[in-house]
């Protein structure tokens, strides 16, 4: 392994060529990124500038008594013993493509200028000495001609910009780019090239400010800003242990590595000369088709991982698929059908969190459910269910009732107000006794509907029964519970309960959500109704406000036109809307005197009602349909003992302030 230190010139000059692996992530730098480098660039062509009418002598002195700006590590692989030096980039691949796409950019500004200035023949002169110093490999063909050879998916681009003539402009339609191409690299151009051409800084911009005597730019120090005033310490080793405990351990300035770049990297130096094909075969079909979000790409791999019933933090996904492929020899045959399974069980996974891509009706409605009322931790088990079709041992018919199964314990569990931190520990362990070979939930002991049922019922409590939904649904506040879509979706699921023609429109918005008995301190009328029930207003709304019982639905622009009017008053405006759930409302107001009023134990009726409508709309079996015998885990009082060794290595990957699934470590 040898390091040394190098200004940016240093490092890019040729003959030589840095190539970005197929484990890397592609171009990602986006405007603040580029930014921020630019400032950076800045700096340093303030410090050149102040000494450049010296003599040389005195400036170099000067300079080197001055810091060059550090940009970090840059972890390399190699090189090559043939032809052009070839270099895999290991850590660093955005800071140098950047850099080079700002030497693009500066070729082409100045070569307009010149051209401008003292005729075309002098500007194609001072490009190609530009390109030849820092873009091309001269005299050298094909691909061994550019300094850097991107991905795939910026290859494209990359090309066309240190290809390009001068003339004319750059854009996606004239480069014909095709879906999964990036324009990331055209977007970094086009940034320097209008920061080059800056005449002026405006006012009102703050980063800009401190360089505005430094503009219009002068192109000669740019370039040698850009070649002597930015520094890396460059590593190279051979070895791909080394590389890859590198990898893991640096980033330099770029973006933080996540578990799929661990992951990448990984199965990619241990697929070796496949990389590429498997890279184009399988990786990036999941990518382009189905998960172009690198957010859903990274769920994706914890969830599979756990759904084959490794209980894992999402955090830990990394190393726990790094164990299983070195367990299974750390060959590229391991790798490559690691990846291969990803492939085949993307699209299932790529429904789960788009339901509009299911090419099944029923399925398409019970996946939205789910994801509505919050199915996110859910998405490991829905995929089980997915591999349990494809192993044929469920039909497509099965999954809707079983997903429905898991819209139930997830919206009863929502209307009890029981917390959501744990809930990937539960599909967790669930998950280990579904996989497991020879439990009483493993394969074969039943069919996919019952083991499911059985696993949601192995603590009772988990999952609410009918008494405990309607003591939940009488005490618990529903209004400030869990978020908009949630409440939401409860409330359309009970107004659709009613059974429609033809469905309304809803509006996911608190807006949509109105409080039958206001929340207006002190309303002088409200005051006077309910003491008319005997009743005091205050000790009635500060227990019933935002229960669900005085809640129901409505468009927003109504809910705002109601506001505290009296219950005669929102009585006759319900039964004119287009929601069933609100029209009847009216039918659990206490008469006095002629007049329908609102109290408490008018709101209690209701949410009797509703909960047992709710028992309808997600039902539970009163026992699991199997026997489930509970001797691997340890319970007291009904919970799962902590003190007891587990039979999963992990527990939950609930981010525990805010309940809500970890996207990224």
């Amino acid at each position: 392994m040898d390091s040394k230190s190098l200004v940016f010139l240093g490092l890019i000059s040729g003959p030589r060529q840095y190539r970005i692996p197929a484990f890397q992530r592609a171009y990602s730098w986006e405007k603040e990124d580029r930014e921020t480098l630019w400032l950076d660039v800045l700096t340093q062509y303030e410090v050149l500038t102040s000494v450049w009418e010296r003599n040389d002598a005195e400036r170099e002195e000067e300079l080197n008594k001055r810091s060059t700006h550090y940009l970090g590590t840059i972890v390399l692989s190699g090189p090559s013993s043939l032809g052009v030096p070839k270099s895999d980039i290991i850590d660093g691949q955005q800071r140098i493509t950047t850099l080079l796409l700002a030497v693009c950019a500066l070729r082409d500004h100045w070569g307009n200028f010149i051209a401008r200035e003292a005729g075309v023949s002098e500007a194609e002169a001072k490009r190609r000495t530009i390109s030849n110093t820092f873009l091309v490999n001269d005299g050298q063909k094909g691909s061994e001609r550019y300094r850097v050879l991107p991905l795939s998916t910026d290859e494209k681009v990359f090309r066309a910009i240190v290809d390009f003539p001068g003339s004319g402009k750059l854009t996606t339609d004239m480069l014909g780019l095709e879906p999964g191409d990036s324009d990331r690299m055209l977007r970094a151009y086009h940034f320097f090239r209008t920061e080059m051409a800056r005449k002026k800084v405006p006012e009102g911009n703050i980063q800009l400010k401190r360089f505005a005597h430094v503009f219009p730019l002068d192109p000669e120090k740019l370039e040698q800003t850009l070649a002597h005033r930015l520094s890396v310490i460059a590593i190279e080793t051979k070895n791909n242990d080394d590389t890859n405990a590198i990898f893991e351990s640096l980033n330099g300035k770029g973006r933080p590595l996540t578990q799929l770049d661990l992951l990448r990297n990984y199965v990619f130096m241990t697929l070796g000369s496949k990389a590429d094909q498997v890279l184009k075969d399988e990786w990036l079909p999941i990518e382009h088709t189905h998960l172009p979000d690198r957010k859903d790409m990274e769920a994706f791999i914890w969830a599979e991982v756990v759904s084959r019933g490794t209980n894992v933090l999402q955090k830990r996904t990394y190393r726990t698929v790094q164990s299983e492929i070195r367990e299974a020899g750390a060959t590229a045959a391991a790798a490559e059908n690691y990846v291969k399974r990803l492939k085949r069980r993307a699209p299932a996974f790529g429904q789960i969190i788009d339901p509009s891509k299911s090419p099944e009706a029923p399925l398409k409605v019970v996946l939205d459910c789910l994801a509505r009322v919050g199915g996110k931790t859910a998405r490991p088990l829905v995929l089980w269910l997915f591999e349990e079709a494809f192993q044929d041992r469920c039909e497509m018919g099965d999954i809707v009732r079983c997903v429905k199964h898991i819209e139930s314990f997830l919206a009863r569990r929502f209307l009890c107000s029981l917390a959501p931190n744990n809930l990937n520990s539960m599909f967790g362990i669930m998950l280990s006794r579904l996989n497991n070979l020879t439990g009483a939930l493993a394969a074969g002991a039943g069919t996919v509907e019952e083991r499911l049922l059985t696993a949601l019922l192995s603590v009772p409590k988990d999952f609410p029964d009918d008494a405990a939904l309607m003591d939940g649904i009488l005490a618990h506040d529903f209004y400030h519970n869990g978020d908009t879509r949630q409440r939401t979706h409860i409330l359309r699921s009970f107004d659709l309960s009613f059974g429609y023609d033809l469905i309304p429109g809803y509006e996911e918005s608190d807006r949509s959500i109105e409080h039958v008995l206001p929340q207006l301190k002190n309303p002088t009328q409200w005051i006077a109704d309910l003491k008319a029930l005997d009743e005091d207003f205050t000790a009635t709304q500060d227990r019933w406000l935002h229960t669900l019982g005085n809640l129901t639905i409505v468009a927003p622009a109504d809910n705002s036109a109601l506001g505290a009017k009296r219950f005669p008053e929102k009585a006759a405006f319900y039964k004119s809307l287009g929601y069933k759930m609100t029209q009847a409302v009216p039918t659990f107001g206490t008469e006095r005197a002629g007049e329908l009023l609102w109290g408490a134990e008018t709101i209690a009726a209701r949410a009797r009602d509703l909960a047992t409508k709710a028992t309808v709309i997600w039902a539970r079996p009163a026992a699991a349909p199997l026997s489930l015998e509970l001797a691997a885990e340890v319970l007291v009082d009904g919970e799962f003992d902590d003190d007891v060794d587990e039979p999963v290595p992990f527990t939950s990957s609930i981010d525990e302030e805010s309940g809500e699934l970890t996207e990224t470590d």
